[in-house]
């Protein structure tokens, strides 16, 4: 079971997932003790989201791919809002485990796919590097580059960039995008945005 320092990460870090106390509801603690005990039990479609938070939680692959077996994911952009929270549930047990059992790449490319259905506000809600797997991966769909510009301009609107890390500034997220699909006046925007001391060898190369 989840112990008390993934319980106080969930509770002080992520306002915007599930809570611990409507995932582990009595009947879905019941239906777990089910299945450790090798009991088979029903879980209906409007558990199973709640069943794969829990299964992240509890570290149990197994339990996650069965799920997904029963109910596959559709593309659609609820499904893919689901799959977010999914991804920041992995990112959390990451900080605590230094490691995740699950496969978050079918996830990234089942959001990547989707990536133009998924409001803006909740694109601002997950980190830097989760915000760049999706955006790299080779699933990745989207409206226009202006408009995959835009997603990005306004990710980092705000933000004072002194965090030190690989994804601490805009230009690495810029280099996902095609630039010579850019129109002239997102173009120029880019030129503007970008310090000239920061323009990489992929973003030249993209020019």
């Amino acid at each position: 079971w989840p112990n008390d320092q993934s319980t106080e990460l969930w509770t002080t870090q992520n306002t915007e997932v599930t809570q611990f106390d409507e995932i582990f509801t009595d009947d879905l603690i019941t239906k777990l003790k089910l299945i450790s005990s090798g009991t088979a039990t029903e879980i209906n479609k409007s558990e199973s989201q709640k069943m794969r938070l829990a299964s992240i939680l509890l570290c149990n692959d197994e339990l996650y791919s069965k799920i997904d077996e029963l109910y596959p994911v559709d593309d659609s952009a609820d499904e893919a809002i689901k799959r977010l929270e999914e991804l920041k549930v992995c990112e959390i047990m990451k900080k605590i485990e230094n490691e995740i059992i699950i496969d978050t790449e079918n996830i990234i490319s089942m959001i990547a796919r989707n990536f133009y259905l998924i409001d803006k506000s909740k694109i601002k809600t997950i980190s830097k590097p989760l915000f760049h797997s999706i955006i790299s991966n080779d699933h990745l769909r989207i409206e226009t580059e202006d408009w995959l510009f835009d997603v990005i301009t306004d990710y980092f609107e705000g933000e004072d960039n002194e965090e030190e890390s690989d994804f601490s500034d805009i230009t690495s997220f810029v280099e996902e995008v095609r630039l010579r699909k850019l129109s002239d006046s997102k173009f120029k925007e880019m030129l503007q945005r970008i310090e000239a001391g920061k323009i990489t060898g992929n973003l030249w190369r993209n020019i």
